[in-house]
């Protein structure tokens, strides 16, 4: 990895959400295709299970995309007040090397 992507990665924060809401869904398959159309255009990682009685899922990604991602949804009536947890992580590069003691 070249320092130019690791200060790339270093200068993004990156979160993991984990999020649920129980709602009845009719439309499981347009709600499907419009959520996976979202996580895709966001580069967005993990799993979502949806159901028709709501949404589970944990994803993550950058900052932006996770928070871009969490207000999208609200434009569906039924996840204006989605339970969720964001964990950000700070991505850290240090040099490490394997010391071995002894006389062998």
């Amino acid at each position: 990895m070249t320092n130019k992507d690791k200060n790339n990665l270093i200068n993004k924060k990156y979160c993991i959400a984990g999020f649920y809401h129980f709602s009845e869904i009719l439309n499981l398959e347009g709600l499907q295709i419009s959520i996976k159309e979202i996580t895709y255009k966001l580069r967005l990682l993990g799993t979502i299970l949806i159901a028709n009685e709501g949404i589970n899922g944990t994803i993550s990604g950058d900052k932006n995309s996770i928070d871009i991602f969490f207000k999208s949804l609200t434009k569906f009536s039924m996840f204006n007040n989605i339970e969720k947890k964001i964990l950000v992580l700070k991505i850290k590069f240090e040099n490490m090397f394997n010391l071995k003691i002894g006389t062998n």
